[in-house]
């Protein structure tokens, strides 16, 4: 399952990478039907931004985007969205199975 973590507009170092890439991998661990996943940071002014894109089974598309100034910060509410979103699709297929 390809994880892919994408810089714009500023050099980050390996260790805010491997937070993101660790992120990542619980993610795909706690929810696998997650066929990929991709991880944008980026720097404008004095925003970081943390943007999540992931592809599930079944066509399913999520997008999550968080925005201040710190990335850890950024990154750690960009992967709630995400989860809240997946958390939120598996009870709807579970309630539907009934």
């Amino acid at each position: 399952m390809p994880i892919s973590i994408t810089v714009r507009h500023v050099d980050i170092l390996d260790d805010l990478k491997d937070y993101a890439r660790a992120k990542a991998q619980d993610v795909v661990d706690s929810f696998p039907g997650v066929e990929r996943l991709n991880v944008i940071l980026d720097k404008q002014r004095h925003n970081n931004t943390a943007e999540v894109e992931l592809q599930a089974k079944k066509r399913f598309r999520a997008e999550a985007a968080d925005a201040t100034d710190d990335m850890r910060k950024s990154i750690d509410q960009a992967f709630e969205k995400i989860e809240k979103q997946l958390r939120k699709r598996s009870e709807k297929f579970r309630e539907h199975r009934g």
